[in-house]
């Protein structure tokens, strides 16, 4: 009868193979997989020639080992890039810059701010006098101290009784004991040369000797010329000023008074004298009605005004009006907002964010990189904490909020980007991979958009669905709906629920409800167009 040792064999890992989706999670496995035969170190570092024959011989059997667990770690369609390497760090180099993508400008993002925190030790070998040495500190100076004053003598009337805390840029605090008036009349200086005197003292401290830099200001080491005081005059120079004294008001006795102003919507005192009507259900939005039934609708965002009307008489006769009444440049047709890109003809409009999505990836570094076909993978679930490393928080926030924006125009890609924006408070490796998978996606869709076509009739069409414990973390489900207005949507939502439901069917009810609170604002909304 054999032995246990010589009839057991050791059970040898799966290799997982790498089809060129989700490099991260494959990278991982595959160091640990390597890391178990002992020849991480020959993937990451290589080997160097060595002087002895069997070592160096013994190096690239191992390298060569290793290069076949990569090779077979690989789909067919991803083989070809590493197929004339001959190491297996170049195969490894090679795959980590083909699809690591982003991850190479993040650590390098992560260092220098790790490098900010890290404290070196310093150690002295040979020390002749012990000295005790402070380290200069720099605060940003938020322009508090120059309202500051620590001699009571230099107030002509102190009210000792406002007792206040004020925080210092170290982020601490120091007690206030008082507010007074400043005797500026001491030094027989006029109020209208005060702020002169304010200016040129702090001038001349900023041009002034200072210890952390050596026999040099800080103006000469920064910009290598020595500071000079010679443009500066003394007060009192004779000048010939010429100015109105019939003044009755007293300034000076009314300056502590305060005053409360209120702003004045002039949108709405201007556009309720020319016929417009303000919608209550847009705040932004105005309509005028014509005599004949055309209508004039305006929409106002800050500086900015939308117009568009049934008529092209309306529609001059308001641009003619606006011009006289305002300063103010006609654009023409509209075709750029807010990132926004518009395509008008005669049979439609197609509007699209085509150079956001450029703009986005450039950003990222992503300009070249290999486009996805879907913008999630299959079943894919994500969870608050996904087992891996922390990615950069700052990063993942800007890239979802890129992301989010391009939802505007793109209602395919709403249930992703909000799936991926659950997670910007600690994101990981985990959720910046699907996150990143979506700007692969934009990148072969980046002409997309949404076309409206000229049609005699509308219809307003909604649709809603929901799943049900979607969210592996709290077990909420995510709702959704899109509505349809003619030949395109108009508008569209994917957002997780607020309560956790305890059936399919409530799940569908809460749903339900939302979708139904945004038919009725459409259908009022149409109201004001006329179009019930």
């Amino acid at each position: 009868m054999a032995s246990n040792g010589s009839s057991m064999s050791a059970t040898q890992p799966l290799i997982p193979v790498f089809k060129g989706e989700g490099y991260e999670y494959w990278s991982i496995r595959m160091q640990t997989l390597l890391r178990s035969q002992d020849l991480c170190d020959f993937v990451e570092q290589g080997y160097a020639d060595s002087d002895e024959a069997n070592r160096l011989r013994e190096n690239k059997k191992k390298d060569s080992k290793a290069l076949a667990i990569i090779q077979q770690a690989v789909h067919d369609n991803v083989f070809s890039r590493i197929a004339t390497t001959t190491t297996s760090k170049q195969a490894w180099l090679t795959l980590q810059k083909e699809f690591k993508e982003l991850m190479g400008s993040l650590q390098a993002h992560e260092s220098r701010i790790n490098r900010s925190f890290e404290k070196s030790d310093e150690k002295a070998f040979q020390v002749k006098d012990a000295v005790d040495v402070l380290n200069d500190v720099w605060f940003v100076d938020s322009g508090c101290s120059n309202h500051m004053c620590s001699n009571k003598e230099m107030f002509k009337e102190l009210d000792e009784s406002r007792k206040i805390q004020v925080r210092l840029g170290d982020d601490k605090s120091i007690q206030v004991e008082g507010k007074g008036t400043v005797a500026v009349k001491a030094k027989h200086l006029p109020n209208s040369l005060w702020a002169e005197a304010v200016a040129t003292a702090i001038f001349l401290l900023n041009i002034s000797p200072t210890k952390a830099v050596l026999n040099r200001t800080p103006y000469e080491a920064w910009g290598g010329t020595k500071p000079t005081v010679s443009h500066l005059k003394v007060f009192g120079c004779v000048v010939d000023v010429t100015f109105h004294e019939d003044a009755g008001w007293d300034w000076e006795s009314k300056q502590d008074d305060s005053y409360t102003l209120f702003p004045l919507d002039s949108t709405d005192a201007d556009s309720g004298q020319d016929g417009f009507e303000r919608s209550a259900n847009e705040p932004t939005l105005y309509a005028k009605k014509g005599n004949n039934g055309s209508l004039l609708l305006v929409c106002v965002y800050v500086d900015d005004i939308i117009y568009m009307g049934s008529s092209n008489s309306l529609v001059t006769e308001f641009k003619e009006s606006m011009m006289n009444m305002f300063e103010m440049t006609d654009l023409g047709l509209l075709n750029y907002f807010l990132g926004l890109e518009i395509k008008q003809g005669e049979d439609g409009v197609f509007v699209f964010q085509k150079k956001y999505a450029e703009d986005l990836l450039k950003r990222f570094n992503m300009t070249n990189c290999k486009a996805a076909i879907t913008p999630m993978n299959l079943n894919e679930k994500l969870q608050l904490k996904g087992g891996t490393e922390e990615a950069n928080a700052a990063s993942f926030r800007s890239l979802v909020g890129g992301l989010i924006y391009l939802t505007h125009m793109r209602p395919h890609i709403a249930f992703v980007v909000g799936m991926v924006s659950r997670f910007m408070h600690n994101p990981t490796r985990q959720h910046f991979g699907p996150a990143k998978r979506i700007l692969r996606y934009v990148a072969g869709t980046q002409s997309f958009g949404i076309w409206y076509s000229n049609v005699a009739e509308f219809e307003l069409v909604g649709f809603t669905d929901s799943d049900w414990a979607g969210s592996v973390d709290d077990r909420r489900s995510t709702s959704g709906f899109v509505f349809n207005l003619g030949s395109g949507a108009v508008t569209w939502s994917s957002k997780k629920q607020g309560v956790t439901t305890l059936s399919t069917a409530e799940a569908e009810y809460v749903d339900a409800t939302s979708s139904a609170c945004q038919g009725v604002w459409l259908r009022r909304l149409l109201a004001d167009f006329e179009q019930e």
